[in-house]
This record gives structure tokens, sequence and C-alpha cells, in this order.
């Protein structure tokens, strides 16, 4: 019994999906952590206006660097994309961002 339990646990490690479900599991855990301290500095600091465009520029650059660091060593072969779902979540990103912050006229 005890050998078929360590045979199904090896299959699962070398299973591509497995290895994807647990890097995804893993990307989101980084993705939420990233998306808090990106709201703390948001609402703290940038919506405030206490950070000049230059020092934003420079946070912008090192969120996108850790996204990228977190993306290689969660998944280091890579899912594929699908371009229709980017577009998808850009809209809703930027349609979430104007509720919550509409632009005065």
């Amino acid at each position: 019994m005890w050998r078929i339990g360590r045979a199904v646990e090896a299959a699962q490690k070398a299973t591509p999906f497995t290895s994807h479900l647990n890097g995804t599991h893993e990307l989101c855990s980084a993705f939420e952590s990233l998306s808090i301290g990106a709201l703390q500095a948001w609402e703290q600091d940038i919506a405030a206006g206490r950070m000049d465009e230059l020092k934003i520029k420079k946070s912008w650059g090192r969120l996108m660097t850790s996204r990228a660091d977190a993306d290689k060593k969660a998944l280091p072969r890579r899912l594929r994309r699908k371009p229709q779902f980017e577009t998808l979540a850009k809209s809703l990103a930027d349609a979430h961002f104007h509720r919550l912050y509409p632009e005065d006229d």
C-alpha cells in the first residue's frame, strides 16, 4: 500500500498538470502579496500626492520586476498566454480603477 501511494505521488510530481497547478497557486499567492503592497503604496503615497512622477515610475518598475520574477519562479516553463484574456483583464482593471478613482471634469 505504501509503495502505491509513493508511486502515485511521484507520478503527480512528474505530470505537467500538477506542476502547473502548484505553480499557478504559488503565482496567485505572489500576485496577491504584490497587489497588497501596490495598493498600500497607492493609498499612502501616490493618491495622496506624496510621490513625484519619477518615484512613481521607479516604483512601477520595481513592481513589474517583482511580478516577472514571481512568474519565472512559479512557472519556469510558462503557461501559454491568450491575448484575448489579457485584453479583457486590462479593460476590467481599467474600469475598476476608474470606478474607484473617477476623474474630475
